[in-house]
């Protein structure tokens, strides 16, 4: 269990009309809700391990998270009433100049309102492997060698809210309110990964190969977060400046080569060299989930580095 995030737990509005024409579209505002629920999971964890020698070590770990509540924004209609008790509604009415709002306000008249509230959850499901050991069954050198590795395969979906629309006018008896929601995978949740080490340590010398693979993975949602939908206005009429781009940004597939080895020279003196990123893998990300489009693309190269530690 963990708390909503304190933007979404804010009780006030990020607008609120100034104005009313009678007969026409409700008015709208976007408010925080500290009355929702915090995210919950049902979580099963099951793990086998087995162990051999003096560090040799397999593990099989399999797990399942149900998901029951994930606060999104949503679209609906409500009175200030359903929202507010009546001591900030009088507040609010204190800063009111229009009469005709006030009134509307005081009759219970209905505004479009989004706000964040609890919104289907979603279930994250896997298996992690785990392979640890050195080579003391290898014939001569060979045996001073050895591997860590670690694979990750994560199934996951959660109902993201894509799109809210909203058609509110004064004095209506029905809802209007549509909120679409659409299966993605988890926040930076790779579906697959794998890393892997292998080292070799004896008498002065350390060495080691790392490699890391992470497969593309959803790491932003929404696009952007607003009030009001793309390419329409805003219930009151208004051209929408803060609109809710509900769509995904992704990080492409990266794979990175490291390597480190170490010499004592003496007791109190070691050499080291490092290097990182061997393959040069930028940092490819896109937008969008139908059609793609390159967000950003970065490379910091690749990276050598070499050292001397003294101890006194």
């Amino acid at each position: 269990m963990s708390r909503p995030q304190l933007s979404a737990l804010t009780p006030g509005t990020t607008s609120f009309p100034t104005g009313l024409t009678v007969g026409g579209a409700a008015p709208s505002i976007t408010v925080g809700n500290p009355f929702l629920s915090p995210f919950r999971s049902t979580n099963l964890d099951l793990s086998f391990e087995y162990y051999w020698g003096t560090n040799g070590f397999v593990g099989l770990a399999l797990f399942q998270k149900d998901i029951s509540s994930f606060p999104q924004q949503v679209a609906g209609e409500f009175t200030l009433q359903d929202i507010y008790p009546q001591a900030i509604i009088d507040q609010i009415l204190t800063n009111v100049t229009s009469a005709t709002l006030a009134q509307y306000i005081r009759d219970g008249g209905v505004f479009a309102v989004r706000q964040f509230n609890d919104a289907p959850g979603g279930k994250i499901q896997g298996l992690e492997l785990n392979v640890q050991s050195n080579f003391f069954f290898l014939p001569g050198f060979l045996e001073r060698f050895g591997v860590t590795a670690n694979y990750t395969y994560i199934k996951s979906e959660l109902n993201y809210l894509t799109g809210t629309a909203l058609s509110t006018t004064q004095g209506q008896t029905g809802s209007t309110a549509v909120n679409d929601f659409a299966t993605a995978p988890f926040l930076n949740t790779s579906p697959h990964s794998f890393n892997a080490t292998l080292y070799y340590e004896h008498g002065p010398l350390k060495a080691r190969v790392s490699g890391a693979y992470r497969k593309e993975y959803v790491n932003r949602f929404p696009l952007s977060s607003g009030t009001c939908a793309v390419g329409t206005t805003t219930n009151g009429g208004g051209v929408c400046n803060s609109p809710v781009v509900a769509d995904f940004g992704y990080n492409e597939d990266t794979f990175n080569l490291d390597f480190a080895m170490s010499y004592k020279l003496t007791r109190a003196i070691s050499l080291s060299v490092e290097g990182r990123n061997l393959t040069n893998t930028p940092q490819y990300r896109t937008m969008y989930q139908a059609n793609p489009v390159s967000s950003s693309y970065a490379s910091t190269g690749r990276i050598v580095t070499f050292g001397v530690r003294a101890n006194f």
